[in-house]
């Protein structure tokens, strides 16, 4: 018998998940929860052989922090979160977490089994619409990183300085170069980087080279 963790403070999402679940599984054990703490008093005793996880929180970190505490709490038990949209820049860092499986809602009918019996094999899933975008998102990093109208070599260079926290005035003596010549490049790097501060440089460069 199969044991599914169906997490889903949406009651009306939950519900309907869970009849497709019995539709779809003969032989399974469903608990159903709205959220972590309310999982583990009503099943204290009991541990899943898999979570499913309804994505509804109104930031990417508090998507992340709910998946980090499953994973604290259940460490051995595989994760698939659903998703209402498409949302590419979630797909790594949740992969990253330890989730194993990750799926649209309105795929939910037609996706769910199998993505339940891949994680149940240790295998990930990730459904045909996130792949496609994902790999749309990857080809269109990888076409800025080898495009020279991003940035110029001078100016990822000085870019990767003020990542490091280099100043101005110690980047101008390094290259030997002005101080206002480089503080009209950093503007420059601001620009076509499209960030205001050094903090969202670093946030941004680094993702394009990690890409």
């Amino acid at each position: 018998m199969t044991t599914i963790g169906l997490i889903d403070n949406f009651i009306i999402i939950r519900l309907g998940l869970a009849l497709i679940l019995n539709q779809k599984f003969q032989d399974m054990e469903l608990l159903e929860a709205e959220d972590l703490e309310s999982f583990e008093k009503l099943q204290s005793q009991k541990t899943p052989d898999v979570f499913i996880l309804g994505n509804n929180a109104s930031s990417r970190q508090e998507c992340f922090a709910t998946v980090a505490a499953f994973r604290e709490h259940y460490p051995n038990t595989p994760i698939i979160v659903y998703d209402e949209h498409s949302k590419q820049n979630m797909v790594i860092p949740y992969f990253e977490l330890g989730v194993k499986g990750y799926i649209l809602k309105q795929n939910i009918a037609d996706e769910m089994v199998n993505a339940v019996n891949s994680v149940q094999q240790d295998r990930p899933f990730l459904c045909p619409t996130l792949v496609e975008n994902l790999l749309g998102f990857i080809a269109k990093k990888q076409h800025h990183l080898t495009n020279p109208a991003l940035l110029t070599p001078r100016e990822s260079e000085i870019a990767k300085y003020l990542t490091q926290g280099m100043k101005t005035s110690w980047i101008a003596k390094a290259l030997g170069r002005k101080p206002s010549t480089i503080s009209t490049i950093k503007h420059n790097i601001f620009v076509k980087m499209k960030v205001e501060n050094i903090v969202e440089l670093k946030k941004v460069y680094l993702e394009e080279l990690t890409i």
